[in-house]
């Protein structure tokens, strides 16, 4: 598989995040959605970097809330805890499904499997003033120790509007602590009884590019796409259980509010 291809699937697969994201107060009302539940159906492309497994394409339906301060969407329930006009801050509860063992991820590493979990955190953005430019730390951390980790990203966007369309390219960096990483891609040394070597990886960092769009339609109809690609910096890529350098996401959806 070429770089272009994986680029072009990562894109694909990442617009479903950012949804999650302006629909739980990531942008202002004038930069995404405004409140209302809303509906619809997508179709998604995951790209999978564990030995065994390649790209997924699946229909998805749709199904969120954002009210005035609180918000649901996906796996996230989100509550707005201030916001200035300048620099907004919200509180997050999202459930993070298992990387691998589950439906679509790492389904063919025997003897491997984790389990799901809740992660707690939250985002403080900063939108600079007379600017397209926003910039935003968030952070989330296992509150069932499961894992016990914790990831903290930082992401600089521009908001472009262009009459019924919103662009939204951004770049992010992800730390992710020992145990987080290790969740994701280390092995055990009761694992590594099978086919697989033991591997216990340190903290690491993941460079990230992505876009996201809404096109309105209508007053109440939007179609929404994500496009993401993020790498797998050379700690992940030793790995036994990783034979890829990124992971692409990418997704469109079809959305009714009302």
């Amino acid at each position: 598989m070429t770089q272009g291809t994986r680029l072009v699937g990562a894109c694909v697969l990442s617009w479903t995040l950012a949804l999650g994201l302006l629909l739980s107060g990531e942008t202002s009302a004038t930069d995404g959605q405004p409140p209302g539940v809303y509906a619809g159906v997508g179709v998604m492309a995951n790209q999978s970097p564990y030995v065994g497994d390649d790209y997924r394409l699946m229909a998805l339906p749709f199904l969120g809330w954002r009210g005035e301060r609180w918000s649901i969407w996906g796996p996230r329930l989100s509550y707005r805890v201030f916001d200035t006009g300048t620099v907004s801050g919200r509180a997050d509860v999202s459930w993070r499904s298992r990387p691998i063992g589950g439906r679509f991820r790492g389904r063919d590493l025997d003897g491997i499997s984790r389990r799901s979990t809740v992660e707690a955190g939250g985002r403080v953005q900063v939108r600079i003033p007379d600017t397209p430019l926003r910039l935003s730390l968030g952070t989330g951390t296992d509150v069932l120790d499961r894992h016990g980790g914790t990831e903290v990203e930082a992401r600089a966007s521009l908001v472009r509007r262009y009459g019924p369309l919103i662009l939204l390219p951004e770049v992010s960096i992800t730390w992710q602590s020992r145990s987080y990483a290790r969740y994701d891609r280390g092995v055990t040394s009761a694992e590594a009884n099978g086919p697989w070597s033991p591997y216990d990886p340190g903290d690491v960092m993941l460079p990230g590019v992505g876009v996201t769009g809404f096109l309105f339609l209508s007053e109440r109809t939007s179609l929404f796409g994500r496009l993401q690609y993020e790498w797998l910096e050379g700690d992940i890529r030793a790995s036994p259980i990783v034979d890829d350098s990124g992971r692409a996401l990418a997704m469109i959806a079809l959305l009714y509010r009302f």
